[in-house]
């Protein structure tokens, strides 16, 4: 089957949860024989069309001002009404999911089948009368829509009163997970009796990762065999390390977008970060497990 995949970024422009498993899961299905499209933004200074890993891979142009976005979503749609898919997979709910949507019910109708994937800010974080209606509408015309877990099954179901929804978790690559501690340890150098805390994730304000390193600081004053190890890449990548370095704990601070190591590191830490809390609401997990694809 021709399947095309809607994602706003795809590795290497982006590493987080999303990103990752957009790429296996079009890796997958292209392994399996299916002729695979991913239609995703340019946002550097990656080619504008490749073919990777038996994946066809579209960037489009996108800049951040909303002439360039409407243009995107226009480009997007007509490049893959060209395609005449099989599948139109959507990403997210907007915008990937409302592009598969419109290019399944408005231009190929019965000859293709929308998917809608939700993910977490999706679901937790979309708010107001924009997604009453077209966060509504995109999900309850998509013809399979799929989420990561029952607690967002069951938000869904409140709001779209849809009860077909499929929980699909993310994957991890378990072949990676097959060193003992005490041999990851060696290859990080990390000694047997330091402690590690991990946060792996998109470095991106809803993590909360501002208060983890001021959390850290006050650790520090009490256990000096510690290091905190941050995995990721994002809008506050520059901001974080400043804060580290104003509170002069950088030292102790590990920040690395090198997620090729992360299933030895995880063997390796002592406290890992589980979410974080805001407006009294438990947001989202760290993207643990999941190695980039990368080497």
């Amino acid at each position: 089957m021709k399947i095309a995949i809607f994602v706003s970024l795809f590795p290497p422009e982006g590493v987080g949860g999303t990103e990752i498993a957009s790429f296996y899961m079009a890796k997958y299905l292209a392994e399996r024989g299916h002729e695979v499209h991913v239609i995703t933004k340019q946002c550097g200074k990656t080619q504008k069309n490749e073919y990777r890993d038996k994946i066809y891979i579209h960037r489009l142009f996108y800049k951040e001002f909303l002439p360039s976005k409407l243009l995107y979503l226009l480009i997007a749609l007509l490049y893959t009404i060209s395609l005449r898919p099989d599948i139109v997979h959507g990403q997210m709910i907007f915008p990937s999911g409302l592009l598969a949507v419109i290019t399944q019910k408005l231009f190929l109708k019965h000859n293709t089948t929308s998917v809608t994937y939700a993910r977490g800010s999706d679901v937790y974080l979309t708010k107001g009368v924009f997604f009453k209606f077209i966060g509504k509408f995109i999900l309850n015309n998509s013809d399979i829509l799929i989420v990561l877990t029952n607690d967002m099954k069951n938000n869904l179901i409140k709001f779209t009163e849809r009860n077909d929804i499929y929980v699909l978790p993310n994957g991890i690559e378990h072949t990676r997970f097959n060193l003992d501690r005490p041999t990851c340890r060696k290859m990080l150098n990390f000694s047997d009796s330091e402690r590690i805390i991990l946060f792996v994730g998109r470095l991106i304000p809803i993590k909360g990762i501002e208060y983890l390193i001021k959390a850290f600081e006050i650790v520090l004053k009490f256990k000096k065999n510690i290091k905190l190890i941050i995995i990721g890449d994002g809008v506050c990548r520059e901001r974080l390390e400043y804060l580290a370095d104003k509170l002069s704990i950088k030292s102790s601070i590990q920040f690395t977008v090198v997620i090729l190591q992360s299933a030895v590191i995880y063997i390796s830490y002592s406290y890992m970060l589980r979410g974080v809390q805001q407006n009294g609401k438990k947001r989202s997990k760290a993207s643990i497990l999941r190695c980039s694809m990368s080497e």
